[in-house]
């Protein structure tokens, strides 16, 4: 074997030994990070009432059900259904429990302007139509007003259990129960 050959030889070596190396180092890292990823993201039936319990502790109303919850890294989200009657407002609290030093009143418009957002969709949006206050936890909370021809929807801020939690109730206006829903703000503590 000529001198060239070898050096060849011995650069491919070294080359396929670093690129086990980093693909042994890559998967350790990999795995590590979706075992973290698992612990801090939770989704499932068994997750609401622990979602439920880390934003605040409040009273079903009438003939609804806690249909979903989840922990996602540092945000909270339950989601209560009525079990029957379709046209009922579905009820949505969602915390962040996160642990930055911010201005809550930032944190608030923030998730004002989240909740403003009609399905998700960026740029369409239900016209506030007026707010009104109540007492939420204790704790004065302006209630935003918004609907369409169709729809309405109430949004209010309030401090959880964890941090900063938004309320929102959403439904047709056809079957809206304004008294089922001052219940249930009063209802949280």
């Amino acid at each position: 074997m000529n001198e060239n050959t070898k050096r060849t030889i011995i650069t491919i070596g070294i080359i396929l030994i670093l690129c086990c190396f980093v693909t042994l180092m890559a998967s350790v890292v990999i795995y590590g990070l979706s075992r973290e990823v698992d612990k801090r993201i939770n989704i499932g039936p068994q997750d609401a009432q622990q979602a439920r319990e880390n934003i605040a502790t409040f009273d079903l109303p009438p003939d609804y059900e806690l249909a979903a919850g989840m922990s996602i890294f540092f945000y909270d989200m339950v989601s209560l259904l009525p079990e029957k009657n379709g046209y009922l407002p579905s009820i949505m609290l969602v915390q962040y429990s996160g642990f930055t030093v911010g201005d809550n009143e930032k944190m608030e418009e923030e998730l004002r302007n989240a909740a403003q957002q009609q399905g998700g969709q960026p740029g369409i949006s239900v016209p506030i139509v007026g707010e009104f206050e109540t007492v939420i936890r204790g704790e004065v909370t302006t209630v935003t007003v918004s609907e369409d021809t169709k729809m309405r929807q109430w949004t209010a801020v309030f401090e959880g259990n964890l941090g900063p939690t938004l309320f929102m109730a959403q439904g047709h206006i056809s079957g809206w129960d304004e008294q089922l829903l001052m219940d249930f703000l009063a209802s949280i503590r």
